[in-house]
């Protein structure tokens, strides 16, 4: 429902297959990072280096634009 209205960060800025599911079946992403249109996504990152975890972390820069005010 998310997608629908709000940009994933990962298919904006992130590289690969973006898997983050650590155990099997292994090629799944359960973990997502959605954004407000007006924010400019500078990178998105998964730490798949730390194995503790079910999950692996995923990181997103992000640059919040300021609007005009009226």
């Amino acid at each position: 429902r998310m997608r629908r209205i709000l940009p994933n960060s990962f298919e904006e800025a992130g590289r690969g297959f973006g898997f983050t599911y650590n155990r099997l079946p292994g090629f799944i992403r359960i973990d997502h990072q959605f954004h407000d249109p007006s924010f400019s996504m500078l990178n998105f990152e998964t730490i798949n280096y730390i194995k503790y975890s079910d999950h692996y972390t995923i990181v997103g820069t992000y640059r919040v634009n300021n609007k005009a005010r009226k």
